[in-house]
């Protein structure tokens, strides 16, 4: 070894090792030639204890990751002012919060209410003062549109059909274009307009001031700066303020079906949100174009993982996006806050817990792709049709935005290989290549133990202890649940597996590093195999693992010296590396998949859904571990295993134990609570050939009223819930039954098909007299077509179905249906169908159309039915619309008895529903 180096030999199995360690040098023969090969002689340098190794780590370990966390969090400052001092318009956070306070204290705007149409006729004054002002504009030119309008679809969502009927829905559409762009000489329109679109109705539970306050705000802000600039576009904007999108989306069907601007529209902005807190993410990007579009913003949030995420249906939502390029088929770019999603569709989502400068970041992102589009030479006009969206594309830290093509990413995926194989061939000498196969094969190996012991945790949480979701209160809870047991699982096995190992301690830790890196670059070429876009996370990966690597190996040659590794200039640089890409990732995944995973339903394996997430992402970023690991002999490992089994333990005590809730005032539990009225009869009415009616009574139905209690997650508590409100509230004599939903059993179809997937129990409710003068709402039916083919043996019915009185209406039935009046073909065989109505509060009815397979003319088919009492949403509207009726009372009370009974911990839906049954 050259003697000025400063560098020496640390005896191999000395208890530690650190510093720089070496199996041989060129000059000396090969460790396998037996013992009576040459040693180096021992080093008066001791090296360093597991102590000092961590110590010297620390910083990377603990400091790093909370400035990392803070960087990924942080937002631009919100703006105040809505011009600059040079009088230049800029968007405004302040402006943009009072166009969501404005609509939060119009009230909830559930479709089917007046506070829903309040809120569209407040977004229509202000579209028409903007329009106002474009009108004194000489470059720009503006129109205005309050449609109105009925339709019917099919929509399909978590493997449900939901048949959509609607009357009366609204949309306000402000359309901004350039002078002399927007047509040709022959003064025929041209296809170069942007759509943006957000929706102003809010959920059945909710104000809605994220979802979608927060995109009206932006789109009205940004509409503002467009005029308020007074400059020449090319193209125009088309503002959409869609009034019913939390009704499985009927708004956005309405206006890409009938609207005059439909077909001027080529590409589409959706402004969405899930969340109250952090930026906007760009969750669906679907064209080249749109994605360099993206690269424009200020603060760029997205990624191609949430992209691959989204598209392939595990999480079970949806956008309106999905109409725009289902009836438009145009490209575009789908954003939402996402962040803290525990009071999406809550009470909660209100204008005091939106997080200051979310809105600012969205509307910054918003205002920069529309100046981008809406220049000459964009996307939007010329001719060219949109490109696949074959791209990877990732921003890091909202710092920076990398993209680049697929075949851009083969060739990085090749050039990664090649230098991985390099590495192999130069440094692993031929008769140590059995311990370097066995590391990368023990790599797979650390994968499914550390999975392993999570699922294990889980399931002893989940089924020994009955005690679920002890992640749910914090999203980054599950690394530390889960993953801290499964790092110590993998170090164990890694023990285990090299008990007998004859290698050099020196020639092992190489190894491990080799295999690490190799796993990553495993996983990555198998996912470019298949084109999953979201390789890109394992290329990345390698690269920041290769870079130390490479760095050591020239070091290493330098010195003359082979299987090396180097404390200082590998563990160190290859953590601190590491340690962005596992808080960037971390964050991302758990951000979103914590708090939604947490609200999936009572068949889902939430437990083990989120134990394979954290082992997973414990793992695969943070490479460095096993490695680590190796560097210290066999007693050095046991004090670590035996460090890490305190901490698994003391983690597994600390979550276990009663002291710890699952849910608290910021992360609540989800329930709801039906006050069910049982109407006796439904109204029918025949029309015969002369037109005249003919009424009939349909069966009835018990008359009872009933209270449903139903959890609307997976997560504990459900069963202390009921028996809790049972003890108030239910009759003492009648336990509380289960309600499973089924051909015979509607009793939660008003959220279907969410219905599907919760656990519901039911009981009679202590008696509560109707008020005199009060009329319940019901459905009655007029059958104003029913023929009997039979040649097809087919009957053909027309249903006029009236709901006065009743919003989310839905009629349930079986059948065997040919031909019905929604935009898709029924399916094969006898299924259950259910079709669901929206409306304006002066359309309460729908007319349909079905012909369907029977036997005989004479057989009956029955219909089940169920609708809110448009009086009866509590706090939405029974305080303003129905204070005499005895459910507001109760809801008043319940809703105060459960605020202080579970610390504010549960967020329940109270609503009063009317049922029957009829059959034809």
């Amino acid at each position: 070894m050259p003697q000025g180096a400063g560098l020496m030999y640390i005896e191999p199995r000395s208890p530690v090792r650190t510093g720089f360690s070496k199996t041989s040098t060129n000059s000396s023969p090969p460790s396998d030639m037996g013992p009576t090969s040459a040693m180096p002689p021992p080093s008066p340098y001791q090296g360093k204890s597991i102590a000092k190794t961590l110590l010297c780590l620390s910083p990377l370990i603990t400091l790093l990751p909370y400035l990392l966390s803070k960087l990924h969090y942080s937002l631009p400052e919100p703006r105040q002012e809505t011009h600059l001092s040079d009088g230049t318009p800029v968007v405004s956070e302040a402006n943009i919060m009072k166009h969501i306070q404005a609509l939060e204290d119009i009230g909830y705007r559930i479709v089917g209410t007046e506070e829903a149409e309040l809120g569209e006729l407040y977004v229509f004054d202000q579209v028409e003062a903007l329009a106002n002002t474009c009108a004194t504009s000489d470059v720009l030119e503006c129109n205005v549109w309050y449609q109105k309008g009925d339709g019917m679809h099919q929509f399909d969502i978590m493997d449900h059909a939901v048949l959509k009927s609607y009357r009366g829905i609204g949309n306000v559409i402000l359309q901004i274009g350039g002078v002399n762009t927007t047509k040709t000489i022959d003064g025929d329109p041209i296809n170069n307009a942007i759509l943006l679109n957000a929706h102003i109705d809010s959920a059945l539970p909710s104000p809605g001031a994220a979802d979608d306050g927060i995109g009206v705000g932006v789109m009205l802000d940004c509409a503002r700066v467009l005029i308020e600039r007074n400059k020449h576009i090319t193209g125009s904007a088309i503002f959409l303020f869609n009034g019913a999108e939390e009704t499985l989306q009927d708004a956005s069907h309405l206006y890409s079906m009938e609207h005059e601007t439909k077909d001027l529209v080529k590409a589409v902005i959706n402004l969405e949100a899930a969340g109250s807190t952090g930026g906007a993410l760009l969750f669906q990007a679907t064209s080249k174009e749109m994605v360099e579009a993206y690269s424009k913003v200020p603060r760029p949030h997205g990624t191609v993982v949430a992209a691959d995420v989204f598209s392939s249906g595990i999480i079970m939502s949806d956008t309106d996006f999905v109409q725009f390029e289902k009836y438009l088929g145009i490209s575009g770019l789908d954003m939402a806050i996402v962040g803290h999603s525990y009071y999406y569709h809550t009470q909660r989502d209100t204008v005091e817990n939106l997080q200051s400068g979310s809105s600012q970041h969205f509307a910054d992102a918003t205002i920069a792709v529309l100046d981008h589009l809406l220049q000459v030479g964009s996307p939007l006009n010329t001719d060219t049709p949109w490109s696949p969206p074959n791209m990877v594309y990732y921003s890091f830290y909202d710092r920076i935005f990398i993209y680049y093509s697929m075949n851009a990413a083969n060739l990085l995926c090749a050039c990664i290989m090649l230098v991985y194989v390099g590495i192999l061939a130069t440094r692993v000498r031929d008769s140590e290549r059995k311990v370097y196969r066995k590391a990368l094969a023990a790599a797979f190996g650390n994968l499914l133990i550390g999975i392993i012991a999570a699922v294990s945790v889980a399931v002893f949480f989940a089924y020994g202890l009955k005690k679920s979701h002890t992640w749910f209160t914090h999203e980054q809870l599950p690394l530390i649940i889960f993953g801290v047991p499964a790092a110590t699982a993998i170090l164990a096995y890694q023990h285990w597996l090299f008990r007998r190992e004859t290698a050099d301690q020196a020639v092992q830790e190489h190894a491990a590093v080799l295999a690490a890196i190799g796993f990553e670059i495993i996983l990555m070429s198998l996912m470019q195999a298949f084109q999953i876009r979201s390789a890109y996370l394992f290329s990345n990966m390698a690269i920041v693992g290769l870079i130390p690597v490479l760095l050591n190996e020239i070091y290493s040659l330098s010195m003359n010296q082979t299987a090396t590794v180097h404390f200082g200039l590998l563990q160190w640089l290859w953590t601190a590396l590491c340690m962005p890409m596992i808080v960037e990732a971390s964050t991302n995944f758990l951000d979103i998949f914590v708090p939604l995973t947490g609200r999936m339903g009572k068949e889902a394996p939430t437990e083990i859904i989120i134990a394979v997430l954290s082992s997973f992402l414990v793992y695969v970023f943070l490479p460095p571990l096993v490695p680590l690991f190796h560097r210290f002999n066999r007693t050095g490992q046991r004090k670590i295993l035996l460090t890490c089994l305190l901490a698994s333990s003391l983690v597994i005590a600390v979550f276990a134990s009663p002291a710890w809730s699952s849910y608290d005032s910021t992360h609540p539990k989800r329930a709801g609570i039906q006050y069910m009225y049982n109407v006796s009869e439904t109204c029918l009415i025949y029309f015969d050939n002369a037109h005249r009616s003919k009424i009939y009574p349909s069966q009835t139905t018990s008359g009872t009223h009933t209270l449903h209690v139903a959890q609307l997650d997976s997560g504990p508590g459900f069963p202390e819930f009921v028996t809790k409100v049972h003890e108030r509230y239910g009759m003492q004599t009648r336990m509380p039954i289960q309600s499973v939903p089924s051909d015979s059993n509607s009793d939660w179809d008003i959220l279907y098909p969410i219905s599907a997937f919760i656990e519901a129990e039911k009981f009679p409710v202590i008696g509560h007299t109707w008020p005199s003068g009060e009329i319940l709402p019901e459905i009655s039916v007029s059958v104003m077509e029913d023929t009997w083919d039979q040649h097809l043996n087919t009957r053909n019915i027309t249903l006029r179905v009236i709901h006065e009185g009743l919003i989310y209406p839905v009629l349930a039935f079986s059948a065997d249906v040919v031909e019905w009046s929604f935009q898709a073909a029924a399916p094969v065989g006898h299924t259950r169908h259910y079709v669901k109505a929206a409306s304006s509060p002066d359309k309460e009815d729908f007319v349909f159309h079905m012909s369907f397979k029977t036997e005989s003319q004479h057989g009956k088919l029955g219909f089940h039915w169920v609708g809110i009492d448009t009086r009866q949403m509590y706090p939405a509207t029974s305080e303003k619309h129905g204070a005499a009726l005895p459910t507001t009372a109760m809801f008043r009370e319940m809703d105060s008895w459960l605020k202080t009974e579970f610390q504010d911990s549960m967020e329940v839906l109270l609503v009063g529903a009317v049922a029957g049954v009829f059959s034809l």
